[in-house]
């Protein structure tokens, strides 16, 4: 079962606009988050939740998206339906041993959201002082990653990778293919 939700969990950049993810489906993710190990317990994590349309269009624009392929991602009409901005709490502790917690939290959400049946992208590409500013953050929560969320309308292949080649790309249907390491190749 957690094989196949980790083929499915991909990172999806083209979203059915006709599903929304309501806030109590977003809360019900971070639940399961709140339940994961998180160094030293300290839990600094937090966690803002979007879902309205003009908080949907801020995080659009601060964000960026797949820019090594050649294309407008998400295509207009198919953005996300809801975002997660996961934060440092930098009153809790610093920055230098969260990331792990945001990795832990992120791929919580991601797997949450499959089994969900949506899906989502983890972007480390945005602007977190236009974040804060945006959601008039205090200066000790530092927003480390957004994930954007909704129901795909796009396929993604998971596929072994040939002579090393990891370069994620699409083919002439716009299916996005993800070469991985076999595992012999990451065995030491």
């Amino acid at each position: 079962m957690i094989r196949e939700l980790l083929i499915k969990e991909r990172s999806y950049r083209s979203f059915d606009p006709s599903v929304s993810v309501s806030g109590e489906t977003l809360l019900s993710f971070l639940e399961n988050v709140r339940l994961t190990p998180s160094t030293r317990n300290l839990q600094a994590l937090k966690f803002k939740v979007c879902t309205e349309k003009v908080d949907r269009d801020a995080m659009l624009a601060s964000t960026g998206w797949a820019k090594s392929l050649a294309i407008e991602l998400p295509p207009k009409g198919h953005e996300p339906a809801a975002y997660v901005i996961i934060c440092l709490d930098t009153s809790i502790a610093s920055a230098d041993i969260m990331y792990r917690d945001v990795g832990i939290a992120a791929q919580t959400i991601m797997l949450s959201a499959v089994e969900a049946g949506l899906g989502g992208c983890m972007l480390g590409s945005f602007v977190p002082e236009e974040v804060s500013k945006y959601f008039a953050f205090p200066e000790h929560i530092v927003p480390k990653l957004v994930i954007a969320l909704g129901k795909p309308d796009e396929a993604c292949l998971v596929e072994d990778s040939v002579d090393g080649n990891v370069t994620y790309y699409r083919d002439e249907k716009n299916v996005h293919h993800v070469p991985k390491r076999t595992l012999e190749e990451i065995l030491l």
